[in-house]
This record gives structure tokens, C-alpha cells and sequence, in this order.
């Protein structure tokens, strides 16, 4: 009889071990995700500004005088 309830409460303990699992660190993994998300996205907005052709002084005193004459003619 002992032996047949030993069976049973191990059969149990292996069944109940199988849906109490604990839970994984979903906070620690929702965390790591948000931060590679915000890491990509810095990197690709710095990427884009360091994509953009900086004016030159000469290109941005052509860009003035044309809209310096623009608005003398009107």
C-alpha cells in the first residue's frame, strides 16, 4: 500500500512539475529588448545626421544672396 501511494504522489509531484514551472525573467528580457530597440534607433538617427552633406560657407552665401535679391525684387 505504502509503495502504491509513493507511485501515486510521485506521479503527481512530476505532473504538477510540468505546469509550476517557474516563469522566465520576461521583465529582464522585456527590459533587453526595449534597450536594443532604443539603441538601433539612436544609431540609425545619428547614422542619418552624419549621412546629411554639410553646407559649406561658400554654398550657404550663394543660398543668401539669392534669397537676398528674391526679396529686394519683391
Amino acid at each position: 500500500m505504502e509503495s502504491l501511494k509513493n507511485i501515486a504522489s510521485d506521479h503527481l509531484n512530476n505532473h504538477q512539475t510540468l505546469y509550476k514551472l517557474k516563469t522566465p525573467p520576461w521583465k529582464e528580457t522585456f527590459r533587453q529588448k526595449c534597450y536594443q530597440r532604443l539603441k538601433d534607433s539612436r544609431a540609425r538617427l545619428v547614422d542619418k545626421f552624419r549621412g546629411l552633406k554639410m553646407c559649406s560657407d561658400e554654398t550657404f552665401d550663394v543660398l543668401m544672396k539669392e534669397d537676398w535679391k528674391t526679396l529686394r525684387i519683391s
